[in-house]
């Protein structure tokens, strides 16, 4: 599981075009398929040693996490991770 966010913690010679923090998304790789007709991404993931690995990824989860992060910091940022592991790798 990963979470991507931007600080917008940039060299004083560039431009922010946007206001920071923003977040990008929340995505995983998995060496099986999580639905039924799913493509693999990548042939040789390198986060899966090689293997096929199938991403997803959502970006209106990522505003709810960034959201999070501010209100709760790192630990609740964690535990929302978790439980979506979880509802994806561990369901039945």
């Amino acid at each position: 599981m990963h979470f991507v966010f931007g600080t917008g913690w940039v060299s004083k010679n560039q431009v922010i075009p946007k206001s920071y923090p923003i977040a990008w998304n929340i995505g995983y790789h998995h060496p099986i398929p999580t639905f039924e007709g799913e493509l693999p991404f990548d042939k040789s993931c390198p986060y899966l040693d090689g293997k096929p690995c199938y991403y997803n990824w959502s970006d209106t989860k990522a505003d709810a996490m960034l959201e999070l992060l501010i209100s709760e910091g790192s630990e609740g940022v964690w535990k929302q991770l978790e439980a979506e592991y979880e509802a994806v790798f561990e369901k039945g």
